[in-house]
C-alpha cells in the first residue's frame, strides 16, 4: 500500500488540476469566470475529499458553484488512481477510492465495479450494499449479484448450484464466481476460463508481434503478415475495408461516421437529428453536448472543439445479436482519439421510414 492514504492522494490530485487551471488564468480572457469558478469548485472538491481545509481556503470566495461538470472531471481523475491500485493488486486501496468517486460523482458503473473489487476481497456485505445501490441500465443484474452475496453470506456452496434458466442470470453467476477470490468452480467453468485465458496468451503474442511489425516499412509488414498467416484487416485502407462490406452494413459505417464526426464537431443539433425518437436524450442536443464532454473530459469553457480522430471499425452482424431487430444496419463501433483522451461510441443503425437513424447509443469504450 501507498504511504498517502487514498484520500489524501485524491485531494492532491484534484488539487493540482485546479492549479494547472489557474496558472493559464487570464482575467481579461474569454470564459474567466467560468475558469475561475471551475478551478474553485475543484478545490473545494479537493477539501471534500481529503479533510485538507487548505484546498478550500485558496478558492475565489465569490465563485462558489459546483456543477456536474465540475464532480465529473474530479471523479474521473480519482477513477485513474484505481488503475493504479489495479496494477499493485491493492483491493483495500481500490475500493476505498472507488468509494472516493463515488462520493464526488455517484456513478452507477463504479458502484458495481466496486462491488467486484468486494468480492474479490471477501467483502460479501460490501459487495451486498454496492450492487443494491446500482441504478438503471445494469441495476437487474446487480440486484441478482446481491442476492448470490447473501447466498454466500449464508454458507451457500454457489459453484455447486444449479445454474438459472435464464442466460443472462446464468452468465451474471459465472462472473459472479469469477471474481470471488478462492471459489470452487466446476470443471466446465475452468475448462472454460482456461480456454479464455490461452486466447489472451495469444493475443498478447499476436500484439507483441505487430508492435514489432511496427518497425518495418508497410509493404513489408503486410509480406510479413501474409506468410505468418496472420493478416488481418488492418492491413486495408479504410476505403478498401469499406468496399468489401454489404451495403447494409456500408450504410450503417457511414451513418455511424457522420454521427461521430458531429459529436467532434460539436454539431450536437445535427447528431440528435440522426437519432430515433426513442433514442433521443430528454433534454435533446444539451443532453448530448454534456455526455460528449464528460468523455472526453472536455471543460465547458465556451472555447473551440478539441482536435479529434474518427475511426470507424467494421460493423459487426453478431454483436448484440439478442437486440437486434430486423430493420437494423448493424452495430457499430466507432473510435475518437484526441490528445488527451481515446473514447468511442457504440450505435446500432437502423431504418426508420427508409431513412438510416440510430436506435441505440452507448458511451465510451467497453
Amino acid at each position: 500500500m501507498s504511504a498517502t492514504s487514498p484520500a489524501t492522494l485524491a485531494g492532491q490530485i484534484i488539487a493540482a488540476k485546479a492549479d494547472s487551471i489557474l496558472s493559464r488564468f487570464d482575467p481579461s480572457a474569454r470564459g474567466a469566470d467560468e475558469q475561475r469558478r471551475h478551478a474553485s469548485a475543484l478545490l473545494h472538491l479537493a477539501t471534500q475529499v481529503s479533510g485538507d481545509g487548505s484546498y478550500a481556503a485558496r478558492a475565489f470566495g465569490d465563485a462558489l458553484h459546483i456543477l456536474e461538470k465540475d464532480r465529473t472531471l474530479a471523479a474521473a481523475m480519482v477513477q485513474g488512481c484505481v488503475y493504479d491500485a489495479e496494477d499493485r493488486q491493492d483491493l483495500r486501496e481500490v475500493i476505498a477510492f472507488y468509494e472516493i468517486a463515488i462520493s464526488i460523482d455517484a456513478r452507477d458503473d463504479w458502484h458495481a465495479l466496486k462491488g467486484f473489487a468486494q468480492l474479490q476481497a471477501q467483502d460479501f456485505a460490501g459487495a451486498r450494499q454496492s450492487f443494491e445501490a446500482v441504478r438503471g441500465y445494469h441495476a437487474q443484474d446487480s440486484k441478482y449479484r446481491a442476492r448470490l452475496c447473501e447466498l454466500q453470506m449464508q454458507g451457500t456452496n454457489l459453484a455447486t448450484m444449479k445454474p438459472p434458466d435464464d442466460r443472462g442470470q446464468a452468465q451474471v453467476l459465472e462472473n459472479f464466481l469469477y471474481h470471488v477470490k478462492g471459489a470452487h468452480r466446476s470443471e466446465e467453468a475452468k475448462a472454460r476460463a482456461d480456454r479464455e485465458h490461452r486466447k489472451q496468451v495469444a493475443r498478447w503474442k499476436a500484439q507483441a508481434v505487430r508492435s514489432r511489425l511496427m518497425m518495418l516499412p508497410r509493404l513489408a509488414k503486410r509480406l510479413l503478415r501474409r506468410a505468418m498467416g496472420i493478416e488481418t484487416a488492418a492491413d486495408l485502407t479504410p476505403e478498401e475495408r469499406w468496399r468489401r462490406l454489404p451495403p447494409d452494413q456500408q450504410l450503417a459505417w457511414n451513418t455511424a461516421q457522420e454521427f461521430a464526426e458531429r459529436l467532434v464537431r460539436w454539431d450536437f443539433l445535427g447528431a440528435d437529428a440522426m437519432l430515433t425518437g426513442a433514442a433521443q436524450p430528454a433534454g435533446g442536443a444539451e443532453d448530448l453536448r454534456t455526455r460528449y464532454l464528460r468523455m472526453t473530459l472536455r471543460e465547458d469553457d465556451g472555447g473551440e472543439p478539441d482536435a479529434a480522430t474518427v475511426m470507424v471499425m467494421e460493423p459487426i452482424e453478431e454483436v448484440n445479436h439478442d437486440d437486434r431487430s430486423g430493420d437494423d444496419l448493424g452495430w457499430v463501433y466507432v473510435a475518437i482519439s484526441g490528445e488527451k483522451f481515446n473514447e468511442a461510441v457504440s450505435v446500432i443503425v437502423t431504418r426508420v421510414d427508409g431513412r438510416p437513424c440510430i436506435r441505440s447509443l452507448q458511451w465510451g469504450r467497453p
